[in-house]
C-alpha cells in the first residue's frame, strides 16, 4: 500500500517542512545573533513536528510497547547496555515523571534536529543542505526511526568536531550517540585515517572510546545485531535507490574533491566517506537491510556534496539554475516517496497529537 491509496490533502505538513529551507536563504545576510535565533526557531519548529507526531512512522507501535512497558519495569533491568541505554533512559524517567510518549519523540527530534543544524549551518549553502536532509533523513528517519536518528544527529555533530579537530568532543558525541544505537560505532574508527597531528594521543583515545563504546553497547547485543539485519531474511526494497544517490556523491566528490574541500583533513574524511558510499551500492544488493541501516550515517556525505553542488559552477545565473535544479530533485524524491514507497502509508497522512 501506498500514500496514493489516499490521504493526499493530509501531505501538505511534508511539504511546509520541504519549503523552510527556502524560507532561510535571506538568513546569511543577518549577523550572527540573528541567525542564531533563526536557527534555533528551525529546530524548535522540526522538533515540535517530530515530537507531535500521532502514529507516525512504521515502528510505531513497537516505540510505544517500550515507552509503556517502563512503568512497570525496574530501572535496572529497563536500562541496560546492550539496549540502546541513552533512549531507554529517556523513556524511564519521562515515564516515571508522569509524561507521554510525545515528550519522548520531542527531545529525542531535539538531540536529532540540533545535530542537523549544527551540520548544515557548516555547508556553504545550509538552506539548501537542510532542504537536502528533509525528503529523508528528517522525514522518514527523523519520524521513523527515532534510536537511529538521534544517533545519526548526534554523529553529525561529532563529525563537525572532527572536521574542526576537536578530537574529544568527537569521541564524547559518537559515544553518547552509540548509546541511542549500537550502529553509530561504525563512524569511531575514522578518527584514525583522519588525525593528521597528535596521531598518537588521537588514535589510543580512539581505541579506548571504541573498546569502551563496544563492550558496553554492541558486544553484548552482536547476535541478535548480526542475526536481524545480515543474517536474516529482512529486505529493504528501497535501499539500491538511497545507496545509489550515494553512490551518484561519491563519484561528484571524486571528481571534485579539491573545489568541494580545500582543507586537506576534511578531504581525507569525505574521500572515506566517498569511498564507503561507492562501495555499500552493490553491497544494497546482497545485505539490503544491513547495508541500508549503516549507510544512513553516510546520509551526511550526500548532504555535503549535493548541496555544493551550484557552488561547482563560476557564473551566478548557471550557479542559481542548479540551485533550481536540485530544489526540483528533491521535491521529486519527496513526492515520489509520498505515493510510491512501500511503507509511506505509515507516514501519510501526518497526524498532530491531539488532532487525530
Amino acid at each position: 500500500m501506498s500514500a496514493g491509496a489516499g490521504g493526499h490533502e493530509e501531505m501538505w505538513p511534508y511539504w511546509l517542512l520541504y519549503g523552510v529551507g527556502l524560507l532561510l536563504i535571506p538568513v546569511r545576510v543577518l549577523d550572527r545573533r540573528a541567525q542564531l535565533v533563526v536557527w534555533s526557531l528551525v529546530i524548535a519548529v522540526f522538533s515540535v513536528v517530530i515530537g507531535l507526531r500521532h502514529e507516525v512512522g512504521a515502528d510505531w507501535g513497537n516505540y510505544l510497547d517500550y515507552f509503556e512497558s517502563a512503568a512497570v519495569t525496574p530501572f535496572s533491568e529497563y536500562v541496560t547496555p546492550g539496549r540502546d541505554p541513552g533512549y531507554y533512559l529517556i523513556n524511564w524517567v519521562v515515564n516515571r515523571l508522569g509524561g507521554s510518549i510525545y515528550v519522548v519523540n520531542a527531545l529525542c527530534g531535539l538531540l536529532f534536529m540540533s545535530g542537523v543544524v549544527a551540520f548544515v549551518r557548516r555547508q556553504p549553502l545550509p538552506w539548501l543542505a537542510l532542504l537536502v536532509a528533509v525528503p529523508y533523513l528528517i522525514i522518514v528517519v527523523g519520524m521513523g526511526y527515532t534510536r537511529q536518528s538521534v544517533a545519526i544527529g548526534l554523529s553529525m555533530i561529532a563529525m563537525v568536531a572532527l572536521l574542526d579537530r576537536k578530537w574529544g568532543r568527537f569521541f564524547f558525541w559518537m559515544v553518547l550517540a552509540a548509546s541511542f544505537h549500537k550502529t553509530a560505532l561504525f563512524l569511531l574508527p575514522v578518527v584514525a585515517w583522519v588525525a593528521d597531528r597528535n596521531r598518537l594521543m588521537v588514535l589510543t583515545g580512539g581505541a579506548i572510546s571504541f573498546v569502551l563504546a563496544g563492550y558496553f553497547f554492541l558486544f553484548g547485543s552482536l547476535d541478535h545485531f548480526m542475526t536481524t539485519y545480515v543474517e536474516g531474511e529482512m529486505d529493504s526494497k528501497g535501499a539500491f535507490v538511497r545507496t545509489g544517490m550515494n553512490f551518484l556523491a561519491s563519484i561528484i566528490y571524486f571528481i571534485h574533491a579539491k573545489r568541494i574541500d580545500h582543507v586537506p583533513t576534511e578531504r581525507k574524511f569525505w574521500g572515506l566517506m566517498a569511498f564507503f558510499s561507492m562501495i555499500s551500492f552493490p553491497l544494497s544488493f546482497f545485505a539490503s537491510t544491513a547495508t541500508d541501516r549503516m549507510a544512513l550515517y553516510l546520509f551526511p556525505f550526500q548532504i555535503h556534496v549535493l548541496s555544493f553542488c551550484p557552488l561547482l559552477f563560476r557564473q551566478n545565473d548557471i550557479r542559481g539554475a542548479f540551485a533550481f535544479l536540485v530544489i526540483g530533485f528533491f521535491a521529486v524524491v519527496l513526492g515520489v516517496w509520498m505515493f510510491f514507497a512501500e511503507h509511506s502509508f505509515a507516514w501519510v497522512p501526518y497526524r498532530l497529537a491531539g488532532f487525530e
